[in-house]
């Protein structure tokens, strides 16, 4: 009887061995949930970012291998953030909420800022001139600050008729038609642009006045005849190898004049103060260094004897006497 009731003690499982059985078989299923989890993690991870490349590259314009570009800046803003601050920064955000809706309302897309700068593309020739015409109209009735209208050059100026002609920010535009490479920034996550029509639109825009819309050639024989330009000649662009024939769009209801093209009208310096500093505290090191230099070529000159030049004379001949010629 004491054997059996061993036998059988040793076979019934104790509270033990059960709890180790359901830790074993908690730490597994763990050990699989977070598998899953990581792998699902990394899969949706993917596929948003496919999915998300896809769609960009979709939605921006280019599909065909051509695009519109257009560049934008204000001018002056580096002497109109010097004067106000706070004034330049409300009127920053005014000019960058209309640009904005007007890229949704003509289609465009837009690439990237870099400041106060605008880089958007379109598909479509005639939204994007009018697109850069209506901006030019929402600038002039926006409800600017009032500071800022004291400010050069954002003073309202009245034509002879008691039209409005400047009032605000005077934004620049510069476009181009041709051939785009594409690609999507993982960054950004939008698509960005490359290749010579980039670098024509961005030099067009260079070349323009505050309120001025400049086009090339290749993008003014697509508009339609409704829409007006005017031949400003022919100028050699930086980078570009042949000059480029510039247009500016013209419009009854805004009429502007503007100086001649300068080619060699410099753009607003963005400054980097702190940029500055560190190129000084780079710059020390050589300036003490060369200081030190001279100080040492001072003392070397000073401690070296002089010794006095001496100029040679021209051997002269002596002519014979003539005691000589009569012996």
């Amino acid at each position: 009887v004491s054997t059996q009731s061993t036998w059988a003690g040793n076979c019934i499982p104790t509270n033990d061995s059960n709890n180790n059985r359901t830790v074993i078989i908690i730490m597994i299923v763990v050990i699989l949930a977070s598998i899953l989890v990581i792998a699902f993690g990394i899969t949706w991870y993917w596929f948003t970012k496919t999915t998300r490349r896809k769609r960009e590259l979709k939605l921006a314009p280019g599909n065909t291998g051509y695009a519109v570009l257009m560049f934008t800046d204000i001018q002056s803003s580096t002497d109109i953030w010097e004067q106000s601050e706070l004034t330049m920064k409300n009127a920053l955000e005014i000019h960058n909420n209309i640009i904005r809706s007007l890229i949704k309302v003509f289609d465009g897309y837009e690439v990237k800022t870099h400041g106060d700068s605008f880089m958007i593309a379109f598909d479509s020739p005639t939204n994007a001139v009018k697109m850069a015409t209506e901006m030019q109209f929402m600038l002039l009735e926006a409800d600017w600050p009032k500071d800022l209208l004291f400010i050069n050059p954002c003073q309202l100026e009245l034509s002879l008729d008691g039209r409005k002609l400047w009032c605000g920010l005077r934004v620049r535009v510069g476009m181009h038609y041709g051939p785009v490479e594409r690609e999507f920034d993982n960054n950004s996550k939008l698509v960005d642009y490359f290749g010579s029509t980039v670098n024509s639109a961005a030099r067009i825009e260079a070349l323009a006045y505050g309120g001025q819309i400049l086009i090339s050639e290749a993008l003014s024989n697509l508009l339609p005849n409704d829409i007006h330009t005017k031949y400003l000649g022919d100028y050699t662009l930086k980078g570009i190898k042949e000059p480029v024939p510039i247009y500016q769009i013209q419009h009854e209801q805004l009429k502007r004049e503007f100086p001649q093209i300068d080619i060699h009208k410099k753009k607003d310096i963005k400054v980097d103060q702190e940029a500055i500093q560190i190129c000084l505290l780079c710059t020390r090191p050589l300036k003490c260094l060369c200081q030190n230099q001279t100080r040492r070529r001072a003392t070397t000159i000073t401690k070296t004897p002089l010794t006095p030049s001496v100029t040679k004379q021209p051997s002269q001949r002596t002519q014979p006497n003539d005691t000589e010629d009569e012996a």
